[in-house]
C-alpha cells in the first residue's frame, strides 16, 4: 500500500479549525455515541431505491464545503493524480467529500466497525457523469 504525505502540521490545524467552525451543521449519526458527519455521506443518506435525501443534503452543503475546503480538495486531487498517473477530479453532481467526526468516548477505545470495502458509490445516480465507468473503479483506502 502506498502512503502519501499530504498535510503539514499547519494544514492539519487549519482543517480541524475549519471543521470545528462548522459545528452548527454537523449531523449526529448515533444516539448513543458522539459520532457526526459534516457533508452528505452516501452510505448513510441514500439507499438502493432512494437517493433524494443524499442529493438534497449535497445541494445544501456542497457550497459550504467548497467555500471552506477548496484548498484541501485541490491538494488531495493533486496528490492522487501524481500518485496514480490518472486524472482525478470531483464528480460534478455528487456530494463533495466530507468528514466523519468522532468525539472522545470510551466506546471508541475498542473497534466499533469491521474491516470492509466501500461500494456505496454504485447506488448513486451517475447519468450526469457519463465519463465514469463503474466497472473500472479502482479502490483506495484512506
Amino acid at each position: 500500500m502506498q502512503s502519501i504525505d499530504l498535510l503539514s502540521s499547519k494544514d492539519i490545524i487549519k482543517t480541524v479549525s475549519q471543521i470545528d467552525d462548522l459545528q452548527n451543521i454537523w449531523e449526529q449519526r448515533n444516539d448513543k455515541l458522539p459520532f457526526y458527519t459534516l457533508g452528505a455521506a452516501s452510505y448513510l443518506d441514500s439507499s438502493k431505491s432512494y437517493n433524494k435525501r443524499y442529493y438534497k443534503k449535497a445541494d445544501r452543503l456542497n457550497p459550504i464545503l467548497a467555500n471552506q475546503f477548496s484548498w484541501l480538495y485541490e491538494k488531495v486531487l493533486g496528490a492522487l493524480t501524481e500518485a496514480t498517473g490518472l486524472t482525478c477530479q470531483l464528480a460534478e453532481h455528487q456530494a463533495l467529500p466530507g468528514f466523519h467526526i468522532f468525539l472522545a468516548h470510551k466506546k471508541f477505545l475498542s473497534p466499533v466497525a469491521s474491516r470492509h470495502v466501500d461500494r456505496q458509490h454504485i447506488k448513486l445516480n451517475w447519468t450526469n457523469n457519463e465519463q465514469v465507468d463503474l466497472r473500472d473503479v479502482r479502490l483506495a483506502d484512506f
